[in-house]
């Protein structure tokens, strides 16, 4: 029976390992695939992913993420502009250069202000 429990424990060990993002793990812009924010400081507390899109137009954060975001990744090539304005009114606050991530958006000035981008 100890053996069982033991072999249960490690197979939802192992399942629990399998599903945590990684973002979560690593804190790193290299689990980033997308373009990744964090709740809190490097990737602490909520995060979410989102799917590049090429296209050049302005995506509006997710309902919950407007002015959420303490941290950010982009995995992608490509330049990110982030705006505090929905809609991406006005001209872009900051800029998330391809392959970097920013743990604290509070040395750029753009904590807890980004309400959508454009890539």
């Amino acid at each position: 029976m100890k053996r069982v429990l033991a072999v249960a424990a490690s197979v939802l060990a192992l399942a629990g390992a399998s599903i945590t993002p990684a973002v979560a793990q690593t804190n790193s812009v290299l689990a980033c695939t997308w373009l990744c924010f964090g709740e809190h400081d490097n990737f602490d507390g909520d995060y979410l992913m989102i799917d590049i899109n090429l296209d050049g137009s302005c995506r509006n954060m997710p309902s919950g993420w407007d002015n959420k975001a303490s941290s950010a990744a982009n995995g992608s090539g490509y330049w990110v502009e982030f705006y505090d304005r929905r809609n991406c009114a006005g001209s872009y606050g900051y800029r998330l250069a391809p392959r970097s991530s920013d743990e604290d958006l509070t040395n750029n000035g753009f904590d807890n202000k980004l309400s959508a981008y454009r890539i």
